[in-house]
């Protein structure tokens, strides 16, 4: 977040240029924070959350696009994202439209060349029904992540269709998309040959401790794995499920 502390700074050294009697205290007043934890935040001291940046940000009265931009950078940089694999933040407002498996899929298809975005297309590609996929493509659309061209075909509005979730969201529209994930998988493991398909597991023991780092290995693995997927043009559409999660309950 440290694209979004910078702003924090720069705004604080306005409005004291402006008003030279302008407090810290005045400032922490106004973005709705104590004021000994904003001065840790503009120091550098403390890192901020996401959910937290956006409620200053409003505050303070950033104007919504730019405050968009900012946080969309400031998340990305905060997480290691770089320009050669960018990934799009999700809101909760817009996750909870698209909280179905083949949204993202469909994102996907948009990205392969020679594919026309038709809900019959869909259809066929993803094995739902033309009006699941249907609405799926007015979904998209009025929520600005499709477009139509000038041709009146439908493309990304995105440089990349790899999107990324709000990490203060937690809802019953997660674990719902989680599960029909899970389902996916069940069937993939009962259609599809195993040379077209990874299923793997590993049971071990671990200190609760080191979950974290264990998470953040995780993180790693999907970053490195879209990297390579950006290799060359895609061909199919492939969805990667990791769970992690304790089988004993000891603690």
């Amino acid at each position: 977040m440290e694209l979004f502390r910078q702003r924090l700074v720069h705004e604080y050294r306005e409005r004291k240029a402006k008003n030279g009697r302008y407090s810290l205290r005045s400032f922490a007043e106004h973005s709705g924070v104590y004021h000994g934890t904003l001065s840790q935040l503009l120091s550098g001291k403390r890192k901020i959350s996401l959910k937290a940046a956006k409620s200053i940000g409003a505050r303070l009265g950033v104007n919504p696009a730019e405050l968009r931009d900012l946080l969309q950078k400031s998340f990305d940089q905060s997480i290691g994202g770089d320009q050669s694999t960018p990934y799009h933040l999700l809101h909760q407002d817009t996750f909870q439209a698209m909280a179905d498996w083949h949204y993202d899929a469909i994102l996907e298809l948009a990205t392969l060349p020679g594919v026309k975005l038709t809900a019959n297309a869909i259809s066929t590609a993803l094995d739902i029904g033309v009006v699941e996929a249907r609405e799926a493509l007015l979904t998209l659309e009025r929520l600005e992540l499709l477009r139509k061209d000038a041709s009146g075909r439908l493309t990304p509005t995105n440089q990349t269709t790899t999107n990324i979730l709000d990490p203060d969201f937690s809802s019953a529209a997660m674990r719902k998309l989680q599960a029909r994930l899970l389902e996916k998988s069940r069937e993939a493991l009962e259609r599809i040959p195993r040379d077209r398909r990874d299923h793997t597991s590993l049971t071990v023991a671990m200190d609760p401790r080191d979950l974290p780092a264990a998470k953040r290995l995780a993180e790693k693995f999907r970053r490195d794995l879209n990297r390579l997927a950006q290799r060359r043009p895609g061909r199919e559409v492939y969805q990667l499920q990791i769970s992690l999660f304790p089988l004993s309950h000891l603690t």
